[in-house]
């Protein structure tokens, strides 16, 4: 991701800040934008919210599918989730199956189920 030009697009690099705890964020405003590691950083965030959303293997399948680099797998994942606003679905998702029994053993909810197979009940 540093030997690309992703953490510096205005779209992921104005995430920045969002790293940091309100605090730090409020006393020096300022000073976030010029972090030294504010590259480093993005390129973190950007790759452990892909991993947590797509899978450890999502940007490998890109590759061997698609012939897709890495930062095409980070920019494909920022646009999918973005366009289809994923994040509000998984949400959504969660709220639901959490109100609910497990019944196939892969449930999606905090702590997971405890069959830890799949099929029916």
């Amino acid at each position: 991701m540093l030997a690309t030009d992703l953490p510096d697009v205005a779209a992921f690099a104005g995430r920045l800040p969002e790293y940091f705890p309100h605090a730090v964020r409020e006393r020096f405003a300022d000073a976030v934008p010029r972090h030294p590691l504010r590259r480093e950083i993005v390129a973190t965030m950007l790759v452990n919210e892909m991993v947590d959303g797509a899978g450890m293997t999502y940007a490998f399948r890109l590759g061997e599918e698609l012939s897709a680099g890495p930062a095409d797998a980070v920019r494909a994942y920022a646009v999918t989730t973005a366009v289809f606003d994923l994040p509000a679905l998984w949400t959504d998702v969660r709220a639901r199956t959490s109100r609910r029994p497990c019944r196939t053993g892969w449930c999606w909810r905090p702590g997971g189920c405890s069959t830890g197979r799949r099929g029916g009940s």
